[in-house]
């Protein structure tokens, strides 16, 4: 267990800390107690490992495969499987053409979410489905849109230029779900968009956390 606020080792493998590093705390009589610091192999080890036990993509997986196609593109990563890599890969390749369909199907059709969303006088809107208790939040800010679609822990992020009609600009900005839940997801706001453009609202309570 770490104790120092400027460890050197990593609490799980016991090398050398170097670059990044992760640290988690506890509570102590109500007071924050350094619990443990793990390098960023470790903490990317963790995430991939996940993934293998429930198919759960997440965000920071994607800076992963960044870090892995420029470090490991010719030599094996040391603790990953490979398959599972491609795995990912090939999902996320996927979920790119269930966007594209999102973009032009529901922020680019007639009604278009995109244009409801580019009126709105406030920053976030809102649009809760109770029947299958999915929501729908948009955030506009800085010349950016973020669209999170939430159904209970899985969700996924996609990111537009704000007033931007254009298609093929739209991308996806964070998910913590598996492929199948995201895609379903997407699926969700294609086959109810005209529902969406109707009923979504404006929120001041949706915020850059979507």
């Amino acid at each position: 267990m770490s104790d120092s606020e400027n460890p050197t080792k990593c609490d799980r493998c016991g090398k050398d800390l170097e670059g990044r590093y992760t640290q988690t705390f506890k509570l102590v009589k109500g007071k924050p107690r350094l619990k443990e610091t793990f390098c960023d192999l470790c903490d990317q080890t963790e995430r991939w490992n996940n993934y293998a036990k429930t198919g759960v993509i997440c965000t920071r997986m994607y800076m992963d495969l960044i870090y892995l196609h420029g470090k490991y593109a010719t030599e094996p990563h040391p603790h990953l499987d490979d398959k599972k890599i491609l795995e990912v890969v090939g999902a996320m390749e996927k979920l790119k053409k269930h966007v594209r369909l999102f973009e032009n199907e529901v922020w680019l059709a007639d009604p278009s979410l995109g244009s409801v969303v580019d009126k709105c006088q406030t920053h976030g809107m809102k649009y809760e489905d109770k029947k299958s208790k999915i929501t729908f939040m948009t955030y506009d800010i800085a010349g950016r849109v973020m669209i999170t679609i939430q159904a209970e822990i899985y969700s996924i992020t996609l990111i537009t230029g704000s007033g931007d009609m254009t298609s093929g600009h739209m991308g996806i900005q964070g998910i913590y779900s598996p492929y199948d839940d995201a895609a379903k997801l997407l699926d969700w706001a294609i086959t109810n968009h005209e529902t969406i453009a109707q009923k979504i609202k404006s929120d001041t309570k949706v915020n850059m956390g979507i």
